[in-house]
């Protein structure tokens, strides 16, 4: 019989034992309708095993326990590794805002020239809550800084990502901080103004706060030039 062939290959002890009982009992419609149900059950468990999903015994490549479920079978380096852990390494990964997500046990083993990241369907599939919006916000703000016309504020105090109406215009005033931001010289001043103009009065401003606190500890300061962070940069600045 088929459904007898197909009940001893894809269920458990238990399962050939009711089924068993039932064909003792001759309840033959009863019978055919479990089969059915080990059968369907089978089939999603081959389904979501294909999608990372744990349903037989395996050691935790984080902590080294040994669990009967509530796993993740990492799809691209074929890693497998408990919920609770996975959830931490995304949550771990996720406040230090990494490139790509990837396997506990490869940054273990420095595989760091090579190694394959976490699959951004199982990220989706197994984080939910907090943790899935944590995930999501990190991702579309790696998206929106791969456009052309995002460029973050020159304050490295404020950092703010902001999207620009045009991709070559001079200028913008930062969302978070309401600073000008010049994006030829990468300064803060409005782009209007000349770069070059506005640089010699920041240097000068510079030397003179300088000479003016060490003046007496060593006047041979007073010939230094020391270029602001924000002005070194500048294709108009000629020393």
């Amino acid at each position: 019989m088929v459904y007898v062939q197909c009940l001893i290959d894809i269920t458990s002890e238990e399962s050939r034992s009711r089924a068993w009982d039932l064909c003792q009992e001759m309840q033959w419609e009863i019978y055919l309708q479990y089969v059915q149900d080990l059968e369907n059950q089978k089939r999603t468990e081959v389904a979501l095993e294909k999608r990372g999903y744990i349903f037989h015994e395996f050691i935790c490549i984080a902590c080294n326990r040994t669990l009967h479920s509530d796993g993740v079978m990492l799809l691209n380096c074929r890693h497998p590794i408990c919920l609770d852990d996975f959830h931490s390494t995304i949550q771990t990964q996720c406040a230090n805002s990494v490139k790509d997500f990837s396997c506990p046990f490869c940054q273990k083993v420095q595989f760091n020239f090579f190694f394959l990241p976490v699959n951004p369907s199982q990220i989706e599939e197994h984080c939910k809550g907090d943790l899935y919006n944590k995930v999501a916000d990190l991702l579309s703000q790696r998206e929106i800084e791969s456009w052309e016309n995002s460029k973050r504020c020159c304050d490295a105090s404020c950092n703010q990502l902001n999207v620009l109406s045009e991709e070559k215009q001079p200028g913008f005033v930062c969302e978070k901080c309401k600073q000008p931001n010049c994006l030829q010289c990468k300064a803060l001043h409005e782009p209007s103004d000349d770069c070059k103009y506005f640089q010699f009065n920041q240097v000068h401003w510079f030397r003179s706060k300088w000479t003016g606190n060490h003046d007496k500890a060593n006047s041979s300061r007073n010939n230094y030039v020391v270029l602001m962070p924000v002005a070194s940069n500048s294709p108009e600045w000629n020393a």
